[in-house]
């Protein structure tokens, strides 16, 4: 009797079964159902957060509108709803239900917003915003150093927040936005900022074309880099227009020194000890290890490096490169005593006090 009634229950699960599947009915679990249900469209992470280039070079989002993707502005979109795009201050930005923006005016580093919607079966919500940085166009360092055989190209917004000493590390033609329409005349004397925005102007006559190659450099105009040939120093003036006007105007000027690999322009500890006096001086124990990070400029340099002690009987210094690659200096202490380190490098030198002391002078 129990075989015949096991049986007899597998067969009502297979007839509820096959019921479910010519029916159509699908159980779905209920964590399943929930988990389909928060997935709504959001503003992807890396699009929440932009830069804009202010309309200082008027006239230039209304010929060349930017377009916002859809498609990487927005995450688990629902590829049957409608995606629309307002600007939440127009006196700022304009931009169509599109997603094209138009017009952008106002203040260097001021916010603009644009809300996304989403229409689907005739209901609409609010996705999110994305929030824009207005950025003027602008000189951002007005010395960087250059390396024969490498190339350079017009820095991002990013770049602003670099400080003098990090932009050597990143030394690409230090301007603020690329948008619009830009000449960078050079010369290897000052140039003559005004002069040559008459010539750019068309109110002196001028033949000169700005963006040739010449000795030092070689221009690329499809990706607007360029290119060191040689050893010297080059003067930049940067101009932008303004496409009402249809007449450059002058942004700024910058110089830079082109040096070849083995030749340093500057150099600089960058990391201290455990504590230092007001003059600077750094302090290590008797038999502990110190390693003190330097930075050379240019950072593509690789000529020789010299490190030395001025008494080795009181600390002892070794130079190596850290896992990263970045340039270090192995400080030991022997005895108690005052020395002097200095880092030298073809062009350069930089010197550190150090004080090696007793262990108890940290209690």
């Amino acid at each position: 009797m129990k075989m015949k009634s096991k049986k007899g229950k597998n067969m009502l699960a297979l007839l509820l079964a096959f019921a479910m599947i010519v029916t159509g009915i699908v159980v779905t679990p209920v964590n399943a159902q929930a988990a389909k249900k928060e997935k709504k469209a959001t503003i992807a992470y890396m699009y929440a957060y932009g830069d804009l280039a202010l309309s200082t070079q008027e006239g230039y989002y209304e010929k060349k509108p930017y377009q916002i993707s859809v498609k990487d502005a927005i995450v688990n979109r629902n590829k049957k709803a409608k995606y629309t795009f307002y600007s939440c201050n127009t006196k700022k930005i304009k931009v169509t239900k599109s997603g094209k923006i138009t017009y952008v005016k106002g203040k260097d580093n001021q916010y603009a917003k644009v809300k996304v919607k989403e229409t689907y079966k005739k209901k609409t919500r609010t996705v999110g915003t994305i929030q824009y940085t207005l950025v003027s166009t602008k000189i951002l360092h007005e010395k960087v150093t250059w390396v024969v055989g490498k190339t350079y190209q017009l820095s991002s917004p990013d770049d602003a927040w670099l400080t003098e000493e990090e932009a050597q590390m990143y030394p690409d033609i230090p301007l603020e936005t690329t948008v619009g329409y830009w000449r960078l005349v050079y010369n290897t004397e000052p140039v003559d900022a005004q002069e040559t925005l008459k010539k750019l102007n068309g109110e002196i006559t001028d033949d000169t074309n700005y963006e040739d190659d010449n000795e030092y450099l070689t221009y690329n105009s499809k990706k607007n880099t360029y290119t060191v040939k040689k050893r010297g120093t080059l003067y930049f003036a940067f101009y932008a227009k303004n496409l009402k006007t249809d007449k450059f105007y002058y942004v700024g000027s910058f110089e830079a020194r082109l040096v070849d690999s083995t030749e340093a322009t500057d150099v600089a500890f960058e990391g201290w000890g455990m504590l230092d006096d007001d003059d600077g001086t750094e302090y290590i124990s008797v038999g502990e290890k110190t390693t003190y990070w330097f930075d050379v400029v240019p950072y593509q340099y690789n000529g020789t490096v010299k490190v030395t002690c001025s008494d080795p009987k009181i600390a002892t210094v070794k130079y190596k490169k850290d896992k990263d690659g970045a340039n270090t200096v192995v400080v030991k202490g022997l005895k108690k005593g005052t020395v002097s380190i200095t880092v030298e490098v073809n062009g350069a030198k930089v010197t550190m006090k150090l004080k090696v002391v007793n262990p108890d002078f940290f209690e």
